[in-house]
């Protein structure tokens, strides 16, 4: 069975966990609002030291904090050069559970997930039998207001501390990644799935291009 180091630090919640197909054998968690990489190394640190087993890392690559997506990634990275370990890159969004359910029953295998992507604009992504239908989309309030209303059964979750915006008549859960759940996603896969994403270059998700500010010239 596979076992990997799993890390997601895309939000405020950051966690690191050691997952072996269902058994979450080490796992931790802290909040942070600009810290992440500075605090993000003792769990990793603790955890390659308890388990010389670990096979592969597992990274979540969002959506969520610009800053925070870089660093988790930056870390796995680090750590794969250093140890000589496969890292792989697994969407934030597939790792949603609520606080006070269980890493597999409670994760989110279907619904739209709804976020606040700033400048007045909304973002969401559907997840389909723990899948993502497609990359998230940025939209206008209304244009938002459109794609959840259009099925009034769907299950709504967030991974802003509230709904970012305003939906009468509906409820929206806040969920958070999760990186034990990452790892029992990434330690589920078959061996062909596992290696077909190891193909696959570790890519955050963006919700805008990043914005790059060139030097100006000397004397200009």
């Amino acid at each position: 069975m596979r076992t990997v180091l799993a890390i997601d630090v895309s939000t405020r919640s950051a966690s690191v966990a050691v997952v072996r197909g269902d058994e979450v054998a080490l796992t931790a968690s802290y909040t942070s609002e600009r810290s992440h990489n500075s605090r993000i190394f003792e769990p990793m640190a603790e955890a390659l030291e308890k388990f010389s087993d670990i096979s592969a890392l597992v990274v979540g690559t969002g959506p969520g904090s610009y800053v925070g997506i870089r660093i988790g990634i930056s870390a796995a990275t680090g750590v794969s050069l250093a140890r000589g370990l496969p890292v792989v890159g697994v969407p934030s969004l597939l790792g949603l559970v609520s606080s006070d359910q269980a890493i597999q029953t409670g994760r989110v295998a279907n619904g739209l997930v709804i976020g606040d992507a700033r400048q007045g604009k909304i973002w969401t992504a559907e997840i389909v039998n723990s899948q993502l239908a497609a990359d998230p989309v940025v939209h206008l309030p209304e244009d938002a207001l459109k794609q959840i209303n259009a099925d009034p059964n769907r299950r709504l979750v967030t991974i802003d501390p509230e709904s970012p915006i305003d939906i009468p008549g509906r409820d929206v859960e806040v969920v958070l990644p999760s990186a034990a759940a990452l790892g029992s996603y990434a330690s589920s896969l078959s061996d062909s799935e596992f290696a077909e994403m190891l193909e696959s270059p570790v890519v955050p998700i963006y919700l805008a291009p990043p914005f790059v500010t060139k030097p100006r010239k000397i004397g200009r």
